[in-house]
């Protein structure tokens, strides 16, 4: 009977936490990668039984684990032994496995793959060696995703509106007379913008723990939802009134 071991996550949804297990069996996926990742798999069932990581995590290990049998020069990387195993090794694999994983999956799912597969092996790497010989093997080179990522634009880039009217040109178009106005001004620009934002995402929370507070006297002693706020909106209201109706 072919050795099992059992990963667990969570995950959350709707303010709920659940928890979902996966059995893997050493018979799953390739020899070439389960002859070394076993024990980081066994030491990995323990730690996710302690402490489960978001389920997203499988979702990425599930692909780049046995994806690993994909990279040309990882099963030359398992039959160095680990004592003698140096960063230039784990530099090299981590190339090869990037470049593998942007062939195999393209660029945003081989880019999150890839990382998601590094970070295990890094974690794995500094329990065999806690010498600290491997501990920036991480960082010795610049993966593929971060090298050709594009930032979002920012918000303060688009013109400003109130009340339906223009009132603000966006950062590339504010007039001004020097270098040292127009930098003084950008800073102004952003830091009023983000000041908004943050009102309103602090507005948007009251409102939350405002809900859930009636949520709890209505299932505590079942409460008229009439007694809610009237600032409160009307299809919250109504919401409120259908939990009510549901409980009984």
């Amino acid at each position: 009977m072919a050795k099992k071991v059992t990963l667990r996550f969570r995950a959350k949804r709707y303010g709920r936490t659940t928890f979902k297990e996966y059995a893997v069996s050493y018979d799953d996926w390739e020899p070439v990668v389960m002859r070394w990742l076993w024990p980081a798999l066994e030491q990995f069932a323990k730690d996710t039984d302690l402490e489960p990581p978001h389920n997203t995590l499988w979702d990425v290990l599930s692909f780049g684990l046995p994806g690993l049998a994909e990279v040309p020069s990882w099963s030359a990387f398992t039959r160095i032994p680990i004592t003698e195993l140096e960063m230039e090794n784990v530099r090299d694999l981590y190339m090869d496995l990037d470049d593998a994983f942007h062939r195999l999956w393209g660029a945003d799912r081989g880019a999150l793959r890839s990382s998601g597969t590094r970070k295990f092996l890094t974690d794995h790497l500094l329990e065999l060696r806690p010498d600290g010989a491997l501990a920036r093997a991480s960082m010795a080179f610049r993966p593929k995703g971060r090298a050709n990522h594009t930032p979002r634009p920012l918000i303060s880039d688009q013109v400003r509106y109130e009340d339906g009217k223009a009132t603000g040109a966006p950062l590339g178009a504010m007039p001004h007379t020097n270098p040292a106005e127009l930098k003084e001004l950008h800073s102004k620009r952003m830091n009023a913008d983000l000041e908004k934002i943050s009102n309103a995402c602090c507005h948007e929370l009251d409102a939350y723990y405002k809900a859930c507070a009636v949520q709890d006297a209505i299932l505590a002693e079942k409460m008229d939802p009439a007694w809610a706020s009237p600032s409160f909106p009307d299809g919250l209201l109504s919401l409120l009134s259908l939990a009510q109706s549901r409980l009984g």
